[in-house]
């Protein structure tokens, strides 16, 4: 399941007219929520790059779960699987790669996690 999310990460990273994934964009999260999962999957062979890259995704993934804690119905002590659930969503919705981050972040918490009324 890694190795397709890393080639689309390298691929949105790497795009035409975007050597570099926009600053808060979508994109710019992804690669860094892909470098945390691949932390996850094996932590001794991660690159400093990787485990920067990782430790901005769980903050920030950590960060906005926590903030919108009133607004979202995500399970406690699932901070993985939001990452990975965004990561799936991202790649069948590529329309939130330039938009803001917290956009396509609050989009996949909402498709995964919808609150029961």
């Amino acid at each position: 399941m890694i190795l397709p999310l890393l080639i689309l990460a390298a691929q949105v990273s790497s795009a035409p007219n975007s050597p570099k994934a926009p600053p808060g964009s979508g994109s710019e999260l992804m690669v860094q929520c892909v470098a945390a999962e691949g932390m996850a999957l094996g932590p001794a062979s991660a690159s400093g790059d990787q485990v920067e890259k990782g430790a901005l995704c769980i903050g920030y993934v950590e960060g906005y779960t926590d903030a919108a804690k009133v607004d979202v119905c995500v399970p406690a002590r699932s901070l993985m699987a939001v990452i990975n659930s965004y990561l799936m969503y991202m790649k069948d919705n590529p329309k939130y790669y330039e938009m803001p981050k917290a956009a396509g972040l609050r989009a996949s918490i909402d498709a995964t996690y919808p609150c029961k009324k």
